[in-house]
């Protein structure tokens, strides 16, 4: 199932309401340089932090469904 990403969310709805792909992954795994992979209704395939925002592919970010490198 999909949901909108913070972005969309905010755009079509309102900021008072929670963005359905928020809380999907810890702030802390986030921090560690994780996000996670998600379907957007909006954008489609894209990776997203703790807040549900689009986020993108730098080399210090992994896909949380990736062992990162050590």
């Amino acid at each position: 199932m999909s949901d909108w990403c913070l972005e969309c969310h905010d755009q079509l709805f309102s900021h008072d309401l929670e963005c359905g792909l928020a809380g999907l992954i810890s702030e802390k795994k986030v921090k560690e340089g994780y996000v996670i992979n998600v379907i957007c209704e909006g954008c489609g395939f894209i990776s997203v932090d703790h807040t549900g925002k689009k986020v993108t592919w730098p080399h210090d970010i992994t896909p949380i469904n990736k062992k990162k490198e050590e």
